[in-house]
């Protein structure tokens, strides 16, 4: 097969399935057809339509281990052709309460770097906050610190999470179902924008480990190895949150002054009359 790209990310426990293997069957959090059972002296990464049988993308050769992170052997990746040995693959195990922190989304995302990007593409970079149905009840670039995730009901397209650029009105962080994009709202959830990052297994972007593509404003798409995504830390978010505060009282302020201004104009031409 040639979808072995998409068996990464985080796997829970099934029943589904578990009586057509010898022992016990994962489905991936995000990919519904994407899981692991073990049949023929190997664990297989597969879809689900092959559990139990010596079918899929990717396979562990392991008898004596009852679960994939007890083997120290090197996973096998299908190429289209033959199976080769990628030793940098790692399945662990993880708590409930990491893998709820793993499929939680950020309140915020950073995207930075980039090299040579068109004008529209490097306007995509920067702070991204997580869009919520309905305003979240702390300011909308913390909450949750940089660990955490946000509070309240957010946005999904394509049954992923949306982020949305702190100044920049119109460039958004989603889904296409294939790929994140950096994106205009007109394109939001579509295959149309100005970033791109094919991962199709993570949650949120900041969870991949594949290279972003950038295009060139007309059909080229050149690899940005420097552009990356990742939460901003505790003491981003409270520097964040801090000029956040102080640019809403500046522009209250000078809407004030606004206001003040057209009133006094307003009398003296009432007065003049």
């Amino acid at each position: 097969g040639s979808g072995g790209g998409d068996c990464g990310g985080s796997i829970s426990r099934s029943s589904v399935g578990a009586d057509r293997a010898e022992r016990p069957v994962w489905v991936h959090a995000v990919h519904e057809d994407r899981w692991i059972s073990f049949s023929e002296s190997s664990w297989w990464c597969q879809g689900k339509a092959n559990v139990g049988d010596a079918k899929g993308w990717l396979h562990l050769p392991c008898v004596s281990c009852f679960t994939p992170p007890g083997s120290r052997q090197a996973w096998r990746v299908w190429d289209g052709r033959a199976w080769s040995a990628q030793p940098s693959i790692r399945c662990f195990s993880r708590t409930d309460a990491e893998l709820d922190e793993a499929l939680t989304p950020p309140p915020a995302l950073l995207l930075e770097g980039g090299r040579k990007l068109h004008p529209e593409a490097a306007a995509c970079l920067g702070w991204y906050n997580l869009v919520h149905e309905s305003p979240p009840p702390s300011p909308a670039v913390g909450g949750g610190g940089a660990g955490g995730g946000a509070a309240g009901i957010h946005k999904q397209v394509n049954a992923r999470p949306v982020w949305k650029h702190a100044t920049h009105e119109d460039r958004y962080l989603a889904f296409d179902g294939v790929a994140w994009l950096a994106q205009e709202r007109v394109n939001l959830g579509r295959a149309d924008g100005w970033l791109e990052l094919f991962d199709a297994g993570c949650v949120s972007p900041d969870q991949s480990r594949q290279v972003w593509n950038a295009s060139d404003g007309k059909d080229g798409w050149p690899a940005q190895p420097t552009i990356t995504c990742r939460r901003p830390t505790d003491a981003e978010v409270t520097a964040e949150a801090v000029a956040a505060s102080l640019l809403a009282e500046e522009e209250e302020a000078s809407a004030r002054s606004a206001r003040r201004k057209a009133a006094k104009k307003g009398k003296k031409k009432r007065g003049g009359g």
